[in-house]
């Protein structure tokens, strides 16, 4: 397609290059760590048969799509990191392009489209989770597609079937997906209504035609959805009997909105860049998101500012009860806050001028990039080093061993990098969901008194009731660090 941006002719869509030097990127990280807990966790899960994996999905916290998806994949190319990876790079991509198409719905300036194009491209949370094997960059792509869905829809008199039909489609895929896409369809469903609702002429609302289709589109999710609903309601039962995260509400809030804009798993070493750059990023991105939300808001055309406040506030609360809002669960946000942040950089236009703006645009878009390239990317404890723990296993040749992890948190690393048998300590049976329990096989527990003389514990965290079991045995300790948590402690008697 041939578009003109700055009175040129370009022979390609501003998007697909946007995608290209997004997958240019995806490609540079994919590879280059290993998998980190989670990730390993599908890994595993992943190669197990078709009916496996969804009984192992029922048992866990997510439903299946997502894990269905990376099995039929990897039967067909394999199960290392790149192909479990490609996954997620594919839809971060498809965020990337659907994020654009939302530029297109709010800007009518190419500038501004192409500054939305460069801050989907190089916002460190997109680039981040676009290379992590787990669900979060296929949550992100699906609302922004929802989201440009929505914004089109109501932008039209009468809305064909067609684009109902994609909205529907789309809310399912979502619903199977991620678990917490139940709260962000609830968001999406009664915002619709409301428009809708606001917008007709008609007194007896249910005879207007448009609210009639999204009734009915309603009715098909429901009955879509409806296999899989008892066993939502009975995962949400295990997240809120045994969730791990801690909700501090200011500590949350400060930190989660600075991270929308710098990303996870930063480096902050003794070079004064790094503070230099994560101090732009964020006290240049929370300002213009806000500045952006208000001006939406001013103008009347306040859609993506209200359907942002929204979800933004119902994660929030909901997390006095269960903890949601954590970077991870709320990244789906980024399609909303990259244009809501052009948008409070338009405004800047009356005072400054168009040139200086764009200047600032483009400024801040390289040191998003530098920090995700320069900073996030060569974090050397980004990921667990299973490589070198794996290493030190097979060279380790002081006595006859056996490897029993203190606690789940390193069992699904193990079982994905170690070929031989791997026990866990676990005797009374009470894991926790969160720390994998739903792989783990009742042939890797470990029940009775170590007989060899030494043991090798692998582990992310520790755990007292373990220590106190090895050191009744008369074991003594000392451990190794392999960085992002990961440590082995090698016990001998």
């Amino acid at each position: 397609m041939i578009v003109k941006v700055f009175g040129k002719k370009q022979f390609l869509d501003y998007k697909i290059i946007a995608v290209f030097i997004a997958f240019l990127i995806g490609l540079y990280g994919i590879g280059r760590f290993g998998f980190w807990r989670d990730e390993s966790f599908t890994a595993v899960l992943v190669q197990s048969d078709f009916l496996e994996v969804l009984k192992i999905s029922s048992q866990d916290t997510f439903p299946p799509l997502h894990n269905l998806l990376l099995h039929f994949i990897g039967s067909i190319f394999g199960y290392s990191e790149v192909v479990l990876r490609s996954v997620s790079l594919l839809f971060g991509l498809t965020a990337v392009w659907f994020t654009c198409k939302i530029g297109e719905v709010i800007f009518d300036s190419k500038l501004y489209r192409w500054l939305v194009a460069g801050f989907a491209v190089f916002n460190p949370l997109i680039l981040y989770y676009s290379i992590e094997a787990r669900s979060y960059s296929m949550l992100m792509a699906v609302v922004a597609i929802l989201t440009y869905l929505t914004l089109y829809i109501n932008k039209q008199k009468d809305i064909h079937w067609k684009w109902w039909l994609l909205w529907g489609i789309t809310a399912v895929v979502g619903l199977y997906t991620h678990s917490l896409f139940v709260i962000i369809l609830a968001v999406f469903s009664l915002y619709q209504l409301v428009f809708l609702l606001t917008k007709t002429k008609d007194k007896k609302f249910w005879k207007d035609k448009n609210i009639q289709k999204l009734l009915l589109t309603g009715v098909g999710i429901v009955l879509l959805y409806l296999p899989w609903l008892p066993t939502m309601f009975s995962q949400s039962g295990d997240v809120n009997d045994s969730f791990w995260l801690v909700f501090n509400p200011y500590k949350a809030f400060s930190e989660n909105v600075i991270k929308l804009f710098i990303g996870v798993g930063s480096l902050m070493d003794d070079h004064n860049l790094s503070y230099l750059i994560r101090f732009v990023l964020s006290a240049t991105g929370v300002p213009l998101l806000v500045f952006g939300i208000a001006a939406m808001f001013k103008s009347g055309k306040n859609q993506l500012a209200s359907l942002f406040l929204f979800l933004f506030t119902i994660f929030f609360a909901v997390s006095f009860v269960t903890p949601v809002f954590y970077i991870r669960y709320i990244a789906f946000l980024i399609p909303l806050v990259v244009v809501l942040t052009v948008y409070g950089l338009k405004v800047m236009d009356k005072y400054f001028g168009q040139k200086a703006v764009v200047f600032f645009g483009i400024f801040l878009i390289f040191f998003s990039g530098v920090w995700y390239l320069g900073n996030i990317m060569q974090n050397p404890n980004l990921k667990p080093d299973y490589t070198n723990l794996i290493s030190d296993i097979d060279s380790f040749d002081d006595c006859q061993f056996d490897i029993i992890l203190p606690n789940a948190s390193a069992y699904s690393g193990m079982r994905y990098y170690y070929n031989e048998q791997v026990f866990v300590f676990d005797p009374e049976r009470d894991m926790p969901t969160f720390e994998g329990k739903a792989i783990v096989r009742e042939m890797d527990y470990y029940d009775t008194n170590v007989e060899k003389d030494c043991v090798l514990s692998p582990y992310i965290w520790s755990d007292s009731d373990f220590e106190n079991w090895m050191n009744k045995q008369g074991f003594a300790k000392e451990s190794e660090d392999y960085g992002a948590g990961l440590k082995m402690d090698r016990w001998r008697r």
